[in-house]
């Protein structure tokens, strides 16, 4: 009976003990997502949201309901109806978050409504008030995007994978990033800046969309990179990254390092299928002179048949001194970052 007794004790003291931590764990939480809206506030934000924190006894699961955030600063909003996140409560830095079937976000001039059946992101924190993260997916089915503007958009599946590097070694905040979409089908105005010949020819949904990276950020990925909104890159490695739009093919990889004032050097190798189709396309759309558009298409074509058989194209696009060019020939100013 006395053995009986402590071991019952001892089962007693271990529950009230996990009820206690599960008890402190989720006030912490809800504690601290208000402090964070009410901070937000002081900084001239919109920021509501009732939350609240169940789950017990092995997990902490938040529930914002009526959320609403705005950065008038930088002319951002975002609302929807419930916000959720899902953590073991023996391991609150790995996180699932769960967005619902339908939120919208605005920015100056235009208002988005996003609709999917399923949009959920995991992702793993260093164990700390930093909130640096070490991994992250985030996935998307059935994504639909409708403008009060008119314009329409959507994908059948889409995914982004962010993990510390493997690659660049020896840097700090460096992270590797897959990005892969299928079926995505972009707003018509994207097939009409391509001119009608082209847009004609294309499906209404581009197969394949993919991008492989590395990037090497200026300062971690972490929560007051993302409040701040700075995420500038170092340097930027392309590789196994492609694109396929009915007779639209690219492949490109390469390696840009970017300076403080977002200017690319580098260069980064492309391979394009049926690359005449390509150049209509961005003289269609302006990115290329139209008076440019013949000399540019005989540069193209001796490379062309030198490196391909005439209908392919291999050429390295480089950057420098804040501009761009195809193999020799130059493009005009190169992007920001």
């Amino acid at each position: 009976m006395r053995i009986g007794s402590i071991i019952v004790g001892i089962v007693a003291i271990a529950i009230a003990a996990w009820g206690g931590w599960w008890w402190f764990g989720a006030t912490a939480q809800q504690t601290a997502l208000e402090n964070w809206l009410a901070e937000r506030r002081a900084e001239g934000w919109a920021a509501e949201a009732d939350i609240g924190v169940s789950g017990f006894p092995n997990r902490f699961d938040m529930t914002a309901t009526g959320l609403s955030l705005a950065d008038p600063a930088a002319g951002w909003a975002w609302s929807a109806p419930v916000f959720k996140t899902f953590m073991l409560a023996y391991a609150p830095n790995k996180v699932i978050a769960e967005w619902p079937g339908t939120h919208r976000i605005s920015v100056p001039g235009e208002t988005v409504e996003a609709h999917a059946e399923e949009l959920r992101a995991s992702a793993d924190f260093a164990p700390d008030s930093s909130l640096a993260l070490r991994r992250g997916i985030l996935k998307a089915r059935e994504l639909e995007l409708t403008s009060g503007l008119g314009w329409s958009a959507g994908m059948e599946d889409g995914q982004l994978s962010i993990r510390d590097s493997q690659e660049v070694r020896g840097r700090p905040n460096a992270y590797d990033g897959v990005l892969e979409i299928k079926a995505l089908r972009p707003p018509e105005a994207w097939r009409a800046l391509l001119g009608p010949k082209l847009a004609a020819d294309l499906p209404a949904t581009m197969e394949t969309l993919r991008l492989d990276a590395t990037a090497v950020l200026r300062r971690p990925l972490d929560r007051a990179a993302v409040e701040e909104g700075d995420l500038r890159p170092e340097t930027v490695v392309l590789r196994d990254s492609r694109l396929r739009w009915g007779p639209l093919g690219l492949d490109f990889s390469g390696r840009l390092e970017v300076d403080e004032a977002g200017v690319p050097a580098g260069a980064i190798d492309v391979r394009a299928e049926d690359w005449r189709r390509l150049l209509e396309a961005a003289v269609a759309a302006g990115a290329v002179p139209a008076d440019l558009a013949g000399a540019l298409e005989a540069g193209l074509s001796l490379m062309s048949n030198l490196t391909s058989d005439g209908k392919g194209l291999e050429a390295p696009l480089r950057f420098s001194g804040g501009r761009m060019f195809l193999g020799p020939i130059p493009l005009g100013d190169a992007p920001r970052f």
